[in-house]
């Protein structure tokens, strides 16, 4: 049963090396007050502690003693489906960590920096909360069936970020540089930073110029959409995304910018794995959908807890909420509107009607406005249709309903 918000929500760490066990205390100290933590060093321990207490997030090794990381942590999505699950490990063989991710949730391989394990942290806690809406696990598992594979994270984006969060993180020339091997992706790239979509001014020189516009966060972003949009040939939707994405980044201020960015970048992510045959929930407080299930994919890729928070919501942005959280203006809530409304609005441009929540619109603190918005909607996707108006005249018309990759 899932906490009330305002309790500490607990983690439980698992490992035999007790160097290790020392090290992620170390590490989250300064977290105490935040999250109750335990740590365990066998896995009959862990059990015992699942079972007194279970834990929202349990963090293990995967070479424990017995039967073993793997056996243990089918153990606890068995007996606690909703604690979500990360895999703290050396082994980063490619074979291993596809093994590893049948059972877990996420995957860290050692050594790990201390913004990193509170990342992976949160963005777990982000995980669990989805996990207790009534609903997800059973659409998780129709989806599982319906799929031969749970989607695996798109390699070049993976690389990227697993460079980034090395312990010497990753320049502007060598995030350049990774791009730059596909080239394909590297002119795609180009091609939308120069659309003036973005609201930069064009730029003619290299890719690593473009990067120290829009930051490697962003960039890092755009070339995990650009390999999912790859795989569905899907111009209208590419369009959409882009487009919700500008908008939301103008909307939410600086703080919130980046994560508002990426969650209206990918917020439609769900509708590829959504099955065919099964209807989605789209009302109320239960809801679930695609909006829920995309979120789940982007936590297990790692993405950050307020870009999980906003795609999870993007539908309902007020949703879930208690009066003191809904007062709030962090950079998960103010993401959840900025999506919501950025979403409506790009909507709005390609001939639907979609429903604006007033309150998202309301915490956003613009005047409540939205006549600017949309003349700016508009500006954007004229500039963008314009630069693009070359390309779909030799390519034809993509604009077909969203198709899973292959």
């Amino acid at each position: 049963m899932c906490r009330p918000r305002k309790r500490k929500k607990r983690i439980l760490f698992v490992d035999s090396d007790a160097f290790v066990l020392s090290a992620l205390r170390r590490s989250l100290r300064c977290r105490d007050m935040e999250w109750q933590l335990a740590f365990a060093a066998s896995v009959d321990s862990a059990l015992a502690a699942m079972e007194a207490n279970p834990a929202q997030v349990l963090v293990s090794g995967i070479t424990l003693p017995g039967e073993g990381g793997i056996a243990f942590l089918e153990a606890i999505e068995r007996n606690h489906p909703a604690t979500a699950r990360v895999i703290l490990s050396g082994v980063c063989m490619y074979d291993e960590v596809a093994r590893a991710q049948r059972v877990a949730h996420l995957y860290v391989t050692k050594p790990w920096s201390k913004n990193q394990l509170t990342q992976i942290v949160r963005s777990a806690l982000a995980l669990h909360d989805l996990l207790c809406l009534s609903g997800l696990p059973g659409a998780l598992t129709r989806v599982a069936v319906s799929e031969a594979q749970w989607p695996e994270w798109p390699r070049q984006h993976a690389a990227i970020v697993e460079r980034m969060h090395s312990a010497n993180g990753i320049t502007v020339r060598e995030l350049a540089s990774m791009i730059e091997q596909n080239p394909d992706m590297a002119q795609r790239l180009l091609n939308i930073v120069n659309s003036g979509l973005l609201g930069a001014t064009p730029l003619r020189g290299k890719l690593e110029h473009a990067i120290r516009v829009f930051g490697i966060n962003a960039l890092s972003s755009l070339v995990l959409a650009m390999e999912i949009f790859a795989a569905t040939g899907n111009a209208d939707e590419e369009r959409h995304a882009l487009l919700s994405a500008a908008l939301a980044a103008s909307m939410a201020g600086r703080d919130a910018a980046e994560y508002a960015f990426t969650a209206a970048l990918l917020h439609d992510v769900g509708l590829l794995y959504w099955p065919d045959h099964e209807p989605e929930c789209t009302t109320g407080d239960g809801a679930i959908g695609h909006a829920e299930l995309g979120a789940y994919l982007l936590a297990t890729w790692g993405m950050p807890a307020p870009v999980i928070e906003a795609m999870a919501h993007h539908h309902h942005p007020m949703r879930n909420l208690d009066a003191e959280r809904a007062q709030e203006r962090d950079c998960a809530m103010v993401a959840r509107a900025a999506g919501h409304v950025a979403d409506g609005l790009a909507n709005e441009n390609r001939g639907r009607s979609p429903v604006i929540e007033q309150a998202a619109v309301d915490t956003l603190q613009f005047g409540g406005d939205l006549s600017s918005w949309r003349e700016l909607t508009a500006d954007l996707g004229a500039r963008y249709d314009a630069k693009n108006s070359k390309n779909s005249r030799h390519s034809g018309s993509n604009s077909r309903r969203v198709t899973r990759p292959k």
